[in-house]
């Protein structure tokens, strides 16, 4: 969560000095315990915005960009449905953390630590490796 709102933060810093004004500003949907809760980043010159969910881990619920002549989404989103956006049936938006691809024989080590992964695909005479997921102590 803490990312994607200092990536939200740099980029309202930084584009100005390549000549484009951003913004961030506060939007929600949904009511009572549903209410889903956005920061939204929009480029002042074009429209163009992403819409993050921090409370959900910073999914990407929306990015709509300038195409031709207006702008278009550019995901699948959950249409401001609050109960849908956070039910998320088909991670729309989730980004695939800590990985977002195989890991060979499902271990890896990061700060002299060894994290086991499920090992959820079978690779036949390649072994078993871990795939999209997130080791079971959830980080």
């Amino acid at each position: 969560m803490l990312k994607s709102l200092a990536a939200l933060v740099a980029l309202c810093i930084i584009c100005p000095t390549l000549g484009q004004t951003f913004f961030v500003i506060d939007e929600s949907y949904g009511s009572g315990v549903e209410e889903v809760h956005l920061k939204v980043l929009v480029n002042q010159d074009t429209g163009e915005k992403v819409e993050i969910v921090p409370e959900l881990g910073g999914k990407t619920e929306a990015l709509l960009l300038g195409m031709g002549a207006g702008l278009r989404p550019m995901l699948l989103d959950h249409g401001r449905n609050a109960t849908l956006t956070r039910a998320n049936v088909g991670w729309k938006g989730a980004m695939l953390i800590p990985y977002a691809n195989r890991i060979n024989n499902g271990t890896y080590s990061l700060n002299g630590h060894t994290h086991y992964m499920e090992r959820n695909e079978d690779r036949g005479v390649y072994g078993k490796i871990g795939l999209h997921g997130c080791e079971p102590s959830g980080f």
